[in-house]
């Protein structure tokens, strides 16, 4: 594997760790996305969150990831993550509620330096916090 996909893979591996974080209700630093999708990613969880719900996130073993563009220079990179989500929602008084398994993708563009996730898009019939089609 070459420097470059090396970098994108960690970067794509620490955005979802820091997702599933966001989901369960904490605040993570994600100084590597833009500043825009930063803030529409945590406006559209924020709801949730302020509803008293949480997540206890399970995305299963290593999803499969594909990575477009890495021998390009000075353009952006796309990769593509399959994830078997089989997260548990939490009602505001503790309760485990029904957890649908379900596979999600994650489109993400990624910078050319491979240091910023410009932006994201996900594919799932339902992504709890998050809504199928969400874009960032």
């Amino acid at each position: 594997m070459s420097d470059r996909a090396k970098k994108a893979q960690e970067l794509i591996e620490r955005f979802i760790y820091d997702l599933a974080r966001l989901m369960a209700g904490h605040n993570p630093p994600m100084d590597y996305l833009t500043l825009g999708v930063d803030k529409t990613l945590r406006e559209a969880v924020s709801p949730y969150h302020e509803k008293g719900y949480t997540l206890d996130p399970d995305f299963g073993e290593k999803g499969k990831v594909e990575i477009v563009g890495l021998e390009k220079l000075n353009q952006p990179i796309h990769a593509k993550v399959i994830l078997s989500d089989r997260s548990v929602p939490i009602n505001p008084f503790g309760l485990s509620l029904l957890a649908v398994n379900r596979d999600w993708m994650l489109n993400l563009t990624i910078n050319d330096s491979l240091n910023k996730i410009e932006q994201i898009n996900i594919e799932a019939n339902d992504v709890y916090p998050l809504q199928a089609g969400f874009q960032a």
